[in-house]
């Protein structure tokens, strides 16, 4: 990248809500880029740890179905992890 040229973003800490996971700014960010068969890569299928959310982005579905489609097996997580916390959850 030159030097001294404008650049633009998201400050994450001043936007988003705390505490709070969101996929708002990797859907915004999919959605106006310029090569998007270049934004999800096998690194990006690597981190998310299926295909599934590669292919929901590719679909257009929205951050809260998407969301949604994560409830089952984290709620089954949820119930496996509870036996080893010595802290009581967070809601």
């Amino acid at each position: 990248m030159p030097l001294n040229q404008v650049c633009y973003g998201y400050k994450l800490n001043e936007t988003a809500e705390q505490g709070k996971f969101s996929l708002i700014y990797l859907l915004d960010f999919y959605r106006n880029s310029e090569q998007p068969e270049k934004f999800l890569t096998k690194f990006f299928t690597n981190l998310a740890g299926t295909l599934t959310l590669q292919q929901q982005i590719i679909a257009g579905k929205t951050e809260e179905h998407i969301s949604t489609s994560w409830e089952p097996a984290l709620s089954q997580y949820k119930q496996i992890r509870r036996q080893y916390l010595l802290y009581p959850d967070f809601k």
